[in-house]
């Protein structure tokens, strides 16, 4: 039995394994969605402040702020999208890593009551000697 527990701990371990993997790609996608909202936050800044200094007012600058706005609600969007993917895989984690728990528990009780068996066995046989030194001893 301890042998099959072990298998089924290995299997939980590469289970969460896969989970955290999954879950690591889906949160680096929205820290680079973070990534790009604030850059072009930043590049919008910067182009503001620029056509602000200009005399001219520069035809470009309100497309760019059209783009950085629509750019800023996708990925919000995105993020969104993401985020019940997220919470999904941390339950499953959570899941997993109380199923692994279990089988531990369970692993350590069987070899526990194995070894309680083997030295119940020991006592039996050092008993069982010390019962025929005690009947030569005696002569019974």
């Amino acid at each position: 039995m301890a042998k099959t527990l072990t298998v089924l701990q290995r299997l939980r371990k590469m289970e969460m394994d896969e989970i955290r993997h999954n879950l690591n790609i889906f949160l680096d996608k929205i820290d680079t969605l973070k990534a790009e909202t604030s850059k072009l936050k930043a590049q919008l800044a910067y182009e503001a402040e620029i056509v602000a200094k200009q005399d001219i007012p520069s035809p470009t600058f309100h497309s760019f702020a059209t783009y950085t706005r629509w750019k800023e609600e996708n990925n919000r969007r995105i993020e969104e999208g993401l985020q019940p993917q997220i919470e999904e895989l941390q339950q499953k984690l959570v899941e997993q890593f109380g199923e692994m728990k279990t089988y531990e528990l369970m692993e350590r009780r069987a070899q526990e009551r194995e070894q309680k068996e083997r030295e119940a066995k020991q006592q039996a046989a050092i008993d069982e000697m010390a019962l025929q030194q005690f009947v030569r001893e005696e002569g019974i």
